[in-house]
């Protein structure tokens, strides 16, 4: 996976959603191995919630039946996060964070192949 598809894993698994409020500024070296490992689980996830939802968004017929599926799928993808053990602020600010660090990023896509790679 290239920090390309991480970026946009992680920016389409929020579909349409709005946090309220920020998350506390953290650096890289915050996020110990414990933490990103139920991030980078989570992500995958939230990546898959996202795909199920894509592909109805896609057959919806009207404005509303996409609102619906834009609003069921921010309640799973908020229902997935937490059921990772996340919150949603900590998994928002990770997000951001491995956005504008390299070395982040990297951390957690070693995770996410490790992950995939035990799943196959």
């Amino acid at each position: 996976m290239t920090y390309r598809k991480l970026a946009s894993a992680g920016a389409a698994a929020a579909i349409a959603l709005v946090l309220a409020g920020g998350a506390a500024a953290q650096t890289a070296e915050a996020y110990n191995g414990e933490t990103l490992d139920m991030f980078a689980a989570t992500l995958l996830e939230v990546s898959e919630v996202r795909d199920t939802y894509a592909s109805r968004l896609q057959m919806a017929e009207t404005a509303e039946q996409q609102e619906a599926i834009i609003a069921e799928a921010n309640a799973e993808i908020v229902e997935t996060i937490r059921g990772g053990g996340m919150s949603l602020e900590d998994y928002e600010a990770i997000l951001a964070v491995a956005s504008e660090d390299e070395a982040l990023s990297e951390r957690i896509l070693r995770r996410l192949d490790d992950l995939q790679g035990s799943a196959g």
